[in-house]
């Protein structure tokens, strides 16, 4: 449901099988570099190879968001969130708002970052906002 939601915004988005292994996401991520990484760990038997993946990620992606959920993820939030996780949602409600958040949050640093570069290709070296100019 999340895929197609990111799809028809307009995000490219890809579903990678609850086979896949902790190397094979990692190269991927490497690969395609995305803004957003949701991890859902259903099982808790699994939440400690899922805070491996998450340490992991983190160390290859630093800028990486990556978003947690499932019952095993909620039920080891706290070391998910230590491994680097940017946050831990229990419903989808909770998945909806933080993409939400996370897209005002992207579109307010580029309006903020053209408008930084609107003066600089205008001959003006300042970074002030348009209004203090």
């Amino acid at each position: 449901m999340l895929l197609e939601l990111l799809r028809r915004a307009g995000a490219a988005a890809n579903f990678l099988d609850k086979g896949a292994a902790p190397a094979d996401i990692r190269d991927f991520v490497k690969r395609y570099a995305p803004d957003l990484l949701f991890l859902s760990c259903t099982m808790n038997e699994c939440a400690p190879a899922a805070v491996e993946l998450v340490c992991g990620l983190r160390i290859d992606s630093p800028d990486l968001t990556i978003i947690c959920g499932g019952r095993g993820g909620l039920a080891d939030g706290s070391e998910l969130l230590k491994a680097g996780a940017s946050e831990i949602c229990e419903t989808r409600s909770d998945v909806r708002r933080a993409v939400r958040l996370y897209a005002l949050r992207r579109a307010a640093s580029r309006t903020a970052g053209l408008g930084r570069q609107h003066f600089r290709d205008k001959g003006q070296t300042t970074n002030a906002a348009p209004d203090a100019v």
